[in-house]
């Protein structure tokens, strides 16, 4: 699918706002021998992971990096404890070029630990409106075992668990930045979870969605500020669940979110003046993406997704 648009392969990571959301990651935004195994035996089995792969040690690593692992980790449930991510979109700012990003991750915790951006200061429509002040989050990420996802044009991809000091990190067999094509519109996508902290064994699979076509803007590429007034965004529909719009400004670690979510079938998301004139005029970055999405939920007592993903990507960073 990622031939359709400009389709170089990837060298240079997508600018992602400020989240302490799962990435997606989301991410938006990476068990053991049996579901049985806990993480006591965990963290002996993949200790030595650690050392020999000194790019990922637990040093370089920060809590807010793996929440920020893939977009998808936006639209969790309140109930759900984490999932497994599939996305593929093109991502652009005045420092990078338009280019072609794609991600196979992964990330479980407790959704009663969950912090997300808080609870909404307004709600207008389709959209939600927070205002994030930063922190440091508590939230400790758990393993549920190795993974495996078959169904992408790259063959299987593994997931494995690394412990560092905010719990466990997926770490994939896959250098994405050499992929330029992950999935087909409608690819069936399987997770196979090995099982851990309760979660599994199990497996889930999605429907992959098309590439998003944005119609308007038509300019969304070349996005210099953040929106004013009313602004309607509209889509082409089908293949998808739902579609998700994210528009943020950030300020020193603070910073303005409004999250809106709709029906793919509905083709477009009026943001009200009420929610827009709320963005921070004077920002460190301001960024904006819409998603389309499929997503399954496990019938476990510790229930978690599975979500397809497309999405396209625009952030300004202010230089000055």
């Amino acid at each position: 699918m990622g031939g359709s648009d400009d389709d170089d392969d990837a060298s240079n990571p997508p600018v992602e706002e400020d989240d302490t959301s799962f990435s997606d990651d989301d991410s938006m935004d990476d068990g053991m021998d049996d579901g049985s195994s806990d993480d006591d035996a965990l963290n002996d089995d993949i200790s030595d992971d650690d050392n020999e792969n000194d790019d990922n040690s637990d040093d370089d690593l920060s809590n807010d990096d793996i929440a920020d692992d893939d977009t998808a980790d936006d639209d969790v449930q309140p109930d759900t404890w984490g999932g497994v991510f599939i996305s593929e979109g093109y991502s652009s700012s005045n420092i990078f070029p338009l280019d072609y990003y794609c991600a196979v991750s992964a990330s479980f915790y407790n959704p009663d630990d969950y912090e997300g951006w808080g609870d909404p200061v307004d709600e207008v429509g389709d959209c939600s409106l927070y205002d994030y002040s930063g922190g440091t989050s508590d939230l400790i990420y758990l393993s549920a075992g190795n993974i495996s996802v078959t169904g992408t044009k790259v063959g299987t991809i593994h997931l494995t668990p690394v412990a560092y000091q905010y719990g466990f990190y997926y770490q994939a067999d896959v250098d994405f930045t050499t992929v330029s094509d992950l999935f087909d519109a409608n690819n069936e996508i399987t997770a196979h979870v090995n099982g851990g902290s309760g979660i599994g064994p199990l497996s889930l699979s999605v429907l992959t969605p098309p590439l998003i076509h944005i119609s308007q803007p038509s300019n969304f590429d070349n996005l210099t500020s953040p929106p004013q007034g009313n602004i309607t965004y509209k889509w082409t529909t089908g293949g998808a669940q739902t579609v998700s719009i994210s528009i943020s400004t950030f300020k020193s670690g603070s910073g303005i979110i409004i999250e809106c979510t709709a029906p793919d079938d509905q083709g477009q998301i009026m943001v009200d003046k009420s929610l827009t004139d709320e963005l921070l005029h004077s920002y460190d970055s301001f960024s904006i993406s819409i998603d389309k999405s499929n997503m399954e939920w496990s019938g476990e007592s510790r229930p978690i997704l599975i979500v397809g993903m497309t999405y396209r990507q625009r952030t300004i960073i202010n230089t000055e």
